[in-house]
């Protein structure tokens, strides 16, 4: 069976140091998904620069984490969905969409559920994306450069599931926590 390393600041390579001190600064540890991505600076830097330039894009909080968090489902890569959702209440998106997301997806409003579709379906196009569902998801009231801008995910949350299925990356417990309690507010609170 394959092992993948799980860094420390003191056995990641020297490039992969100052990158970790960005875990540190905002979740006061290394999560493990960037203690496994630091053999490779290049490709946590990689992460962590399209991490920074998705959540500056044109799309709003709520559709980008509809994005994250349906291409963590689409690559069941549960580690992705948890920390999302972590973020996602971090940065005060509703936990009745959360839930939606998580148990009833198919209750979205309309314009998020065609996001959410869209969103599979570049997860699974592998490289050649249906005009219909391109046409589809622009009718929903987006633009092309929010089309654009959901291949930018896609890299991003490529590089974490293919980490994260390698290393079976476990979820911290501060991630796990969040989606308890997501799942435990009543619904329409």
């Amino acid at each position: 069976m394959l092992t993948m390393q799980k860094h420390t600041m003191d056995t990641a390579p020297e490039q992969s140091r100052k990158l970790l001190q960005c875990s540190l600064d905002t979740f006061g540890f290394i999560v493990n998904q960037s203690a496994y991505m630091s053999e490779s600076p290049e490709l946590l830097d990689a992460y962590q620069y399209v991490h920074q330039l998705f959540s500056g894009c044109t799309l709003a909080e709520e559709d980008r984490t509809v994005i994250w968090i349906t291409m963590g489902q689409t690559f069941q890569c549960t580690y992705t969905v948890h920390v999302h959702q972590y973020i996602a209440v971090q940065r005060g998106v509703s936990p009745e969409l959360l839930r939606q997301l998580d148990e009833t997806p198919e209750q979205l409003p309309a314009r998020l559920a065609a996001l959410r579709e869209f969103t599979q379906v570049v997860c699974l196009a592998r490289g050649n994306i249906p005009h219909q569902a391109a046409l589809k998801f622009l009718q929903a009231g987006y633009t092309r450069r929010n089309m654009l801008e959901i291949f930018l995910a896609l890299s991003q949350k490529l590089y974490g599931a293919l980490v994260n299925s390698l290393a079976q990356t476990p979820t911290e417990a501060l991630f796990m926590q969040t989606g308890r309690e997501i799942k435990e507010q009543p619904a329409g609170k």
